[in-house]
Order: C-alpha cells, then sequence, then structure tokens
C-alpha cells in the first residue's frame, strides 16, 4: 500500500515536473516574443523618427531657395511697379506741361488781342477809348449832382456837352477795326447800366424829368445805337461803279 502511494506521489511529481518545464519554455517564448516586437517597435520608430528628420532636412534645405525666389519675385515686382509709376509720373508731367504751355500761349495771344484791341481804338491821333469813358464820367457827375429843378437847368449845358461828346466817338463807329470792336462794345455795355440807374433816379424828382427828358432820350439812344453798331458785321465798302468807255 505505502508503495503504490509512493508510486502515485512519484507519478505527480513528474507530471508536476512537465508541466513546470511547459510553463517555463511557453515563458520564454512569450518573452521572446515581447523582445522582437518591442525591437520592431523601436526599429518602426526609430525609421518614421528618420524619415521625418529627412524630410525637415530637406524642407530647411530648400527654404532658403524659395525665400530668395520670393525676395527676387517681389524686387521684380516693385521694380516693374517702380518703372511704370516712372512712366505715368513722366507722363503726367509731359501732359501738364503741354497744357500749361497751351495755357500760357492762350493768355499770351489774349494779352497781344487785346492790346491790339486797346491800340486799335485810335483813329489818328483820336483816342474813342478815352473820349467815350470821359464823356460817360462827366455825364454820371453831372446827373449825381441834380437834385432839384434849379440844379437840373444847371446841369442841362453839361449834359449837352456830353452828348456832342458820345457824337465825337460814335460817328466813328463805322471805321473801327473788327479786333477792336469788342473793346469798345464792352465800355459801353458796362456804361450803360450805371446811367440808366442815375437818369432814373434824376427824372424821378419833382419838375426835373420835363427839364432833362429830351437830352437824356438822346443820350440813352445814342449809347443803345453804338451797341448795336458795334454788335453788326463791320460794313464792307460798296466799290464805286465801273464806267465804260465811251464808243
Amino acid at each position: 500500500m505505502k508503495s503504490y502511494w509512493m508510486s502515485c506521489c512519484l507519478s505527480c511529481a513528474c507530471v508536476a515536473t512537465a508541466l513546470l518545464v511547459g510553463c517555463e519554455a511557453k515563458v520564454a517564448e512569450m518573452e521572446k516574443a515581447a523582445e522582437q516586437a518591442t525591437a520592431e517597435m523601436e526599429k518602426a520608430a526609430a525609421d518614421a523618427t528618420a524619415e521625418k528628420v529627412g524630410e525637415l532636412e530637406k524642407a530647411a534645405e530648400q527654404a532658403p531657395a524659395k525665400m530668395e525666389k520670393a525676395a527676387a519675385d517681389a524686387k521684380a515686382e516693385v521694380e516693374k511697379a517702380g518703372e511704370q509709376a516712372k512712366t505715368q509720373v513722366e507722363t503726367a508731367g509731359e501732359t501738364a506741361k503741354t497744357q500749361v504751355e497751351g495755357i500760357g500761349e492762350q493768355a499770351k495771344a489774349a494779352v497781344e488781342a487785346a492790346a491790339e484791341g486797346a491800340a486799335s481804338l485810335k483813329i489818328g491821333e483820336l483816342d474813342l477809348g478815352k473820349n467815350f469813358q470821359s464823356a460817360i464820367d462827366a455825364l454820371k457827375g453831372t446827373l449825381d449832382g441834380v437834385t432839384n429843378v434849379e440844379s437840373a437847368q444847371a446841369a442841362l449845358p453839361k449834359l449837352e456837352e456830353a452828348n456832342l461828346k458820345l457824337d465825337s466817338v460814335l460817328v466813328f463807329v463805322d471805321q473801327i477795326p473788327e479786333a477792336a470792336r469788342p473793346a469798345l462794345a464792352k465800355l459801353i455795355k458796362n456804361s450803360q447800366a450805371g446811367i440808366t440807374q442815375s437818369i432814373e433816379k434824376v427824372v424821378a424828382i419833382e419838375g426835373v424829368g420835363a427839364v432833362l427828358k429830351p437830352v437824356l432820350d438822346q443820350l440813352v439812344a445814342k449809347l443803345e445805337k453804338g451797341s448795336a453798331a458795334l454788335s453788326a458785321p463791320v460794313p464792307t465798302p460798296t466799290p464805286a461803279p465801273t464806267v465804260e468807255p465811251a464808243k
């Protein structure tokens, strides 16, 4: 009986030993597998790191070239914009210069025309512009001094004298050159408004209209006639008729 139990125990010990050996082998396999997995993971991590580092190094190498190209492109754009701006400024300058020169020529022509017109108001030794302005000034001064019938009667000879002065100017209207006609027309037009206002003020005074209105009407009519004549074209002289010789 004892031998039997001993035999059983020995058998159990053998089985346990075998199981233990099997477990150790299994553990060894698992450890080996774990080591291999760890090695593979480390290798994969190293490869990935090396690849990423390579990409970064390549990008770093390419960055200066890209920056230089971008700087060169920007410089070219700036130079192009500068050339365009320079061209536009030069064009604008030329245009402004041309316009200023044109204005200068026009101003010069206007001054010359005005000077020629003023000089052309003289016919011989007679200065029509000066004589006209003198007659208008005398007329206005005389009218400003009229305040009643007595002053109106005293002013009558002076108004008749101004009337004669206007005749001495307006009688030459047809002889004034085309270039000078606008200058005298402007003198007459500018004077008419002031003279008309002075006349209306004087004739409104009681009793004055009956004394001065006839001569004042003549003055106004002469101014209107002179203005109309200066606005009309210069009359062309009528050629003398041709006389056929007797046969």
